[in-house]
């Protein structure tokens, strides 16, 4: 690592004791991961941490038990929150009366009640002494976080952590590394060499968590070496590999599968431009009571799983607009022609984020297609006249399903028992083998008669019990 960035950044950490941590809005996993880790390991060594985020946490990273670990808001000096969890019981009425020497305030439940576990409290930090930013490309794509505290911002130094080339303009000091696998590989680096030596489980849960995530459970072309290495000492010290598998790629909510139905459904492709896309309405997604958050993943899923596609697009209408996501597991893919199309977006590590205002879904799909085709083109070397072929993945009826499934019966019964050769200078007997019976549910020959597969093979009687063609010398 860049001996000077890393001796600014541990200067700044050891004389540090106010520390924000930050992520952009819809953050990866691995840089939601790299704030968490950074959280535990500031916190070890004695700092006051607040880390915040307009955007919830994902849901794959609760597993990790942080939860409340990350806020949406930097409170102004002197603030004091009080916060109930709505997750069990949701708020009816919330009232309060000024006495004297207190304040009474009432929260009345739909259903259900609440208890003390519910409650927690949070006040101000006041100034912070730096801010670290995670694969943060530039203030504005955090939002709130940065618009409501621009001030601080300008005061403050600033730290980005990140693996992609173009994310070293956010900050005065970049820890930008596009050699490294993931973001957790440069946080434990950076904090490696900046004397914390020993991190133990919860620490190494969370920074295993961002490297599977960020390389693929390792199956990424950009997985390094070092990353493995990395790995495998985060397990000595207690992080569980499987478990994290499990949770990150293996658990799926009932929600996410459905979206996940109806993004497959409309999914489309054209083999001779290698990409693929599908479009998500606005009414699909209330019609099963999910948000844009439940998708997750799915565009890298799906490059994962669609051969012969190196780009996809994902367009997700809400009721803020439409959000557009392109990734290419092509490293050298140029997603900036895209940036021409609204002059709102975020750069990810894989693509690019593309959002517009409310507006014709069609009319957008063929805009994106259109420039998706032009960079194929030239990437390809194809014909610029050639049109885009859709082919789109339809599923068959369970009617459809029956007639085909009887027509292979048919075909499978049709070639059992075949007769024999004319020609062999052997006879069979005369006995007729038994119809095969066949299993209506499975398509398959059940129980074959052995009758043609126990016959004897015997000589012809003609020429004294021996073939013709039989000679003893």
């Amino acid at each position: 690592m860049k001996y000077s960035v890393i001796k600014q950044f541990s200067a700044l950490i050891k004389k540090g004791e106010k520390i924000l941590l930050v992520v952009p809005e819809g953050s990866s996993i691995d840089a939601w991961a790299g704030m968490l880790a950074s959280k535990l390991i500031l916190e070890k060594m004695g700092k006051e941490v607040l880390a915040v985020s307009t955007c919830p946490m994902p849901k794959k990273l609760s597993f990790l038990g942080m939860k409340g670990a990350v806020v949406r808001e930097i409170l102004q000096d002197g603030d004091f929150i009080i916060s109930i969890d709505t997750n069990n019981s949701k708020v009816d009425r919330v009232k309060y009366t000024m006495e004297d020497t207190s304040v009474d305030i009432l929260v009345t439940p739909k259903k259900g009640q609440f208890s003390s576990d519910d409650v927690s409290f949070r006040q101000s930090v006041g100034d912070f002494d730096c801010i670290i930013g995670f694969d943060v490309p530039n203030a504005e794509n955090l939002g709130a976080v940065f618009e409501d505290n621009t001030e601080l911002f300008a005061k403050v130094p600033v730290i980005n952590v990140s693996t992609n080339p173009a994310f070293d303009t956010f900050g005065q000091i970049q820890l930008v590394f596009p050699e490294k696998s993931s973001i957790c590989e440069v946080v434990h680096d950076a904090f490696w060499a900046s004397g914390a030596k020993e991190f133990g489980e919860p620490i190494a849960s969370v920074l295993l968590t961002g490297i599977i995530s960020a390389t693929n459970s390792f199956m990424d072309q950009k997985t390094t070496s070092s990353g493995f290495e990395l790995a495998a000492q985060l397990q000595e010290e207690g992080a569980k590999q499987s478990d994290i598998i499990e949770h990150l790629f293996k658990h799926k909510s009932l929600v996410t599968l459905k979206l996940w139905g109806g993004i497959l459904q409309h999914l489309k492709m054209d083999v001779n431009h290698q990409m693929a896309w599908s479009v998500v309405q606005k009414s699909e997604v209330e019609a099963i009571g999910g948000s844009g958050f439940d998708i997750e993943t799915i565009t890298q899923d799906l490059l994962r799983f669609l051969n012969g596609v190196d780009v996809v697009s994902l367009m997700i209408e809400s009721e803020e607009g439409v959000k557009v996501e392109l990734r290419s597991s092509m490293p050298a893919f140029d997603f900036s022609p895209f940036v021409e199309l609204t002059d709102r977006y975020i750069w990810r590590e894989m693509g690019i984020d593309l959002f517009f205002k409310t507006e014709d879904l069609p009319a957008l799909e063929k805009r994106v297609l259109q420039v998706m085709a032009q960079i194929q083109v030239a990437r390809l070397r194809l014909d610029p006249e050639r049109p885009i072929e859709k082919f789109e993945i339809k599923i068959r009826a369970p009617e459809e399903q029956k007639d085909t499934f009887t027509q292979v019966i048919q075909e499978v019964k049709q070639q059992l028992s075949p007769e024999a050769p004319s020609d062999i200078p052997f006879e069979l007997s005369n006995r007729k083998a038994k119809e095969p019976i066949l299993d209506s549910d499975f398509g398959i020959g059940k129980t074959i008669a052995d009758s043609v597969a126990k016959e004897k093979i015997a000589p012809s009687p003609v020429d004294k019990n021996k073939p013709s063609w039989f000679k003893t010398g």
